[in-house]
């Protein structure tokens, strides 16, 4: 009950606050309500680990998605996709991802309120203001022919 004054929990009634509070130990709340691993959005992440793993498979033959695996006496790299991979950067993408399928509030809420996704979205918006400050410098300085 200490986050009861969250912003996430302010209209989430207090005796439902409680009853989440006595669950068991092993049940995760925090997976259910998960934008990658919650049931509701468990399709989307899987449909984006599976654009990444065909992306990476092109260029570096999916290795970032493979773990060895023993079958039949032989070890193999076997592709395994599951929103465990959704961290760091990967984690960037998908929230980009879910901005671009229309979840625009989900991804600014997420880009607020998440430090760490808070602090690489600032990097990103830096990094293209300073391009497109350079295209437009570019564009000024270039002479006609």
């Amino acid at each position: 009950l200490s986050r009861s004054h969250s912003i996430i929990f302010t209209e989430i009634p207090t005796h439902l606050l409680e009853q989440l509070h006595h669950l068991p130990r092993d049940f995760k709340v925090t997976s259910c309500l998960s934008i990658t691993h919650g049931y509701v959005f468990s399709g989307y992440a899987s449909s984006f680990l599976e654009l990444q793993y065909e992306s990476c498979r092109s260029i570096c033959g999916g290795s970032f998605f493979c773990r060895r695996q023993r079958k039949d006496d032989k070890e193999m790299m076997v592709p395994i996709i599951t929103p465990d991979l959704l961290t760091g950067v990967m984690k960037v993408k998908y929230s980009d991802y879910m901005m671009e399928l229309g979840f625009t509030g989900l991804h600014q809420f997420l880009t607020t309120f998440v430090a760490s996704l808070s602090q690489l979205e600032k990097r990103k918006n830096e990094k293209k203001r300073m391009i497109d400050e350079k295209i437009k410098l570019e564009s000024i300085t270039k002479k006609p022919n």
